[in-house]
C-alpha cells in the first residue's frame, strides 16, 4: 500500500459495491503520470466524477478506457 493509499484508507474503496479510485491511484496502477490521467479525463477518454476537489474513477470506467482504446 502506498502512502497515498494509506492516507485515504487503502484501495480499493467501494461505494454501494462499486470500486472507486483516485487519479493518483489510477496513475500508479497504470504506470502513468498523474497529469496524463487528468488529461485523459479532460479529453473525455476516461470518465470521472468530481466531488469537491478530487476526481473519482469507477472500476467500470477504468475498464472502458481499455475497451475504447482497442476499437
Amino acid at each position: 500500500m502506498t502512502e497515498k493509499q494509506a492516507e485515504y484508507g487503502g484501495t480499493p474503496r467501494e461505494i454501494d459495491g462499486v470500486k472507486v479510485f483516485t487519479v493518483e491511484e489510477v496513475a500508479e496502477m497504470m504506470d502513468l503520470h498523474v497529469l496524463t490521467v487528468r488529461s485523459y479525463i479532460k479529453d473525455g477518454k476516461l470518465k470521472a466524477k468530481k466531488v469537491g476537489k478530487r476526481y473519482w474513477i469507477t472500476e467500470a470506467d477504468l475498464k472502458s478506457l481499455f475497451v475504447n482504446a482497442e476499437g
